[in-house]
């Protein structure tokens, strides 16, 4: 038997995960599949497809004010792990900042990863695409770029790799051949020539697809800035991305290290529930059926995006326990010791089918000591 089972492996999952094992929780994780986490930009946004501010945020979450220290401390803690998994994030709640998508547009975020760089308002950018790469057209993200920022000096660049493949290649395709010194080389040596031949001056920012290296994202990094001496950024597009990946690969290596049993592959059929309590999961892969029992459940299913809610004619349902849930996938008789994490708590948190990623630090901690307390309180009346 288990301390906590989490459902789900996206950001709401392994953020869990992790900070129930380190607090000494014997933690299992189950999932059918990777989480959406990998096919997100790595970006965390307040709220998704806007740039409303914190007081607006506060508002659509259905937050009070006073929990603004509960919102810092997740984003801290939060913080603090990716600097120890050597993925550092920066950002500020209160300071949303404009980064570059991959369509060439601004959004506002308020975290964002080592390899994204705030736009400024003046200055030389250019933008390097690959002739190789079809989902990223520089060109467009460079128009796109001069309309949001009128004052900054825009160039595009194509470099051409002469790389065949019987597939399209993707980002993350070429994140992983950027960790070949040849190939970055080759693409030094055409930024140098295509710079001096079109007369650009020493650029202030390079601006890259999600491309910057996958598990060598350091090494990459920092060969292009200094070979430049300029500011490098990365424009997360169509997934994959190499964002998305790092992000992921980070979180669940470390809940794999501090030993978090996952259950991989497999579909969560139901469960037990008796004195409004869930006792236990019964789960199936393509090879056998098995049940897992723990004190407490995080569900972190997602919403409609996610699969963790479905709609129906009749409104949306909650897809994994078949809960009994309102129309808008909020559920309605809520075992004591099941805990919805993120866009599990129904569409009232979602915009653009997520929560972003800030509301899910937010409910995650929330969750935990949601948690410790009737773990300690059970103690005390043991």
């Amino acid at each position: 038997m288990y301390d906590l089972v989490v459902i789900g492996e996206g950001l709401s999952g392994l953020l869990t995960a992790i900070a129930a094992r380190k607090q000494g929780y014997r933690t299992a994780l189950i999932t059918k599949g990777a989480g959406r986490i990998i096919q997100s930009s790595g970006l965390f946004d307040l709220i998704p497809g806007s740039d409303s501010d914190l007081d607006a945020w506060f508002r659509f979450h259905h937050l009070t004010s006073n929990q603004k220290i509960d919102v810092a401390a997740a984003i801290d803690r939060f913080k603090d792990l990716m600097n120890r998994l050597h993925l550092p994030y920066s950002g500020n709640i209160d300071h949303p900042v404009s980064v570059i998508t991959g369509s060439g547009h601004l959004k506002k975020t308020v975290l964002y990863p080592a390899t994204v760089t705030p736009i400024p308002d003046q200055g030389c950018a250019v933008i390097i695409d690959f002739d190789e790469l079809s989902d990223f057209q520089g060109h467009f993200a460079a128009a796109n770029l001069r309309a949001d920022r009128p004052q900054l000096n825009v160039h595009w660049l194509s470099l051409h790799l002469g790389i065949h493949s019987q597939r399209t290649l993707n980002q993350l395709d070429f994140a992983r051949l950027l960790e070949q010194e040849q190939v970055r080389r080759t693409c030094i040596r055409q930024i140098r020539d295509q710079l001096t031949e079109r007369r650009i001056n020493k650029p202030d920012l390079l601006i890259f697809p999600s491309v910057l290296g996958a598990d060598q994202w350091q090494k990459v990094v920092g060969d292009f800035r200094q070979a430049f001496a300029a500011r490098l950024t990365e424009a997360p597009g169509l997934p994959p991305n190499a964002s998305g990946y790092r992000l992921f690969t980070a979180l669940r290596c470390e809940a794999m290290r501090l030993g978090v049993r996952f259950y991989l592959d497999a579909a969560v059929m139901g469960g037990e529930i008796a004195a409004n309590r869930l006792l236990s999961v019964t789960y199936q892969t393509s090879f056998s059926t098995g049940k897992l029992s723990a004190a407490y459940f995080a569900l972190a299913t997602g919403g409609l995006l996610g699969g963790g809610l479905e709609a129906t004619a009749e409104g949306v349902r909650e897809s994994v326990l078949h809960l009994a849930c309102d129309r808008t996938g909020h559920v309605t008789d809520l075992p004591g010791n099941l805990y919805p994490i993120g866009a599990s708590q129904g569409l009232a948190h979602t915009a653009c089918g997520i929560t972003g990623g800030v509301f899910t630090l937010l409910s995650s901690n929330q969750a935990l000591r949601a948690m410790d307390s009737e773990r300690e309180g059970r103690e005390c009346h043991a």
